[in-house]
């Protein structure tokens, strides 16, 4: 499939994983399942396919899905400083100081400070700042203003190559008073490593929606971490401040051992600001309803398929493995197969 809409003629790198698949197994009510065996030995062997970039290059990466969806985009962080971006953040991020932690309920991430910097509406009728943000005073408000150039930035690369997307996020305007914290994006999660670099183990971002693409980022002197994309299989090179968008919700990810000092962020827009949007201005939920039938179908179809697979199983344990011989046709005195069906003559061909 040829990609028509190319702005930053972005190398395409091809995989056998279908978007649409990734969405069909999508659930909110679970945030890490069961990995397939064979998907673990596939990592566990060095089978993922590696993805990396010269360090000095300026060229975007596309990784596109059987059906022409977009599974990941990635920005290196030499195109942003080309372009007069700030990615220098981490001395900005050392000077948040978390005076008390609340536990966040859902999968564990790996050994990480988590601050989440957005409004939302996650407990109340209507959005509001989180509180994690107000708590953590003027060092949050000083990382939130020098970030902005960077969200600006990933916003517009986002335009460009997803436009529908980027139009559904900027759809709806929030309450007076409240505004967008990272560019098109609600705001972000700040991961701040606290005696050892931000490694994250596999999970899923269930709080967002599966439609939606979140962008992260990571500061820092590091080596490694690179981001494993799962199902996709993956592993593509993250250097600091190189931009990700990708399908966190839908997708089981992580990150590679990682050696120095790192702290990651990623932008996102929770879905309780969808929910929100349904409910202020009657946005369409056409998408997650035809996405919810679907799943239905799918998970009839699955279901299906592995009970006739444990049929096949019972039936070779109780019967054993080995085949039905068939009958042999009779043979004439000559050995050559009859052709006139009579007993005793044969044809001779």
């Amino acid at each position: 499939m040829i990609i028509t809409n190319n702005p930053y003629n972005t190398r395409i790198i091809d995989l056998p994983l279908a978007v649409g698949k990734l969405r069909l197994k999508y659930s909110s009510r679970s945030t890490v399942e069961t990995i397939p065996e064979a998907l673990k030995w596939k990592h566990d062997n060095g089978q993922f396919l590696r993805i990396f970039h010269d360090s000095e290059s300026t060229e975007h990466t596309l990784i596109r899905g059987s059906d022409g969806g977009i599974i990941a985009y990635h920005v290196p962080s030499a195109y942003l400083r080309q372009h007069g971006v700030n990615t220098d953040l981490y001395d900005t991020i050392e000077r948040i100081r978390v005076k008390s932690l609340r536990q966040h309920k859902g999968a564990y991430r790996g050994e990480a400070v988590s601050r989440h910097y957005l409004p939302w509406c996650c407990y109340r009728k209507q959005p509001s700042i989180s509180t994690e943000y107000m708590a953590d005073g003027k060092p949050a408000q000083k990382f939130m203003e020098e970030s902005q150039g960077l969200w600006e930035k990933a916003s517009e690369i986002f335009q460009g190559v997803l436009p529908g997307k980027w139009r559904r996020l900027t759809e709806y305007p929030y309450p007076k008073g409240i505004q967008r914290m990272a560019g098109v994006w609600s705001g972000c999660v700040l991961n701040i490593g606290s005696q050892s670099p931000v490694q994250t183990v596999v999970h899923r971002d269930v709080g967002e929606s599966p439609f939606k693409y979140s962008c992260l980022t990571a500061f820092g002197d590091f080596q490694g971490a690179d981001v494993e994309l799962w199902e996709a299989e993956v592993s593509i090179e993250l250097r600091p401040a190189d931009l990700l968008l990708f399908l966190d919700a839908c997708i089981h990810h992580s990150n590679t051992v990682v050696t120095g000092l790192r702290h990651s962020c990623v932008a996102f827009t929770p879905k309780n600001m969808y929910d929100w949007f349904v409910r202020e201005y009657s946005a369409s939920k056409e998408l997650e309803i035809s996405l919810r039938e679907r799943r239905k179908i799918f998970q009839k179809n699955r279901k299906k398929t592995t009970e006739s697979k444990k049929e096949k199983l019972e039936h070779v344990q109780q019967n054993g493995a080995g085949r039905t011989k068939k009958k042999r046709r009779p043979r004439g005195r000559t050995g050559k197969r009859r052709l006139d069906g009579e007993k005793g003559e044969s044809k001779t061909l």
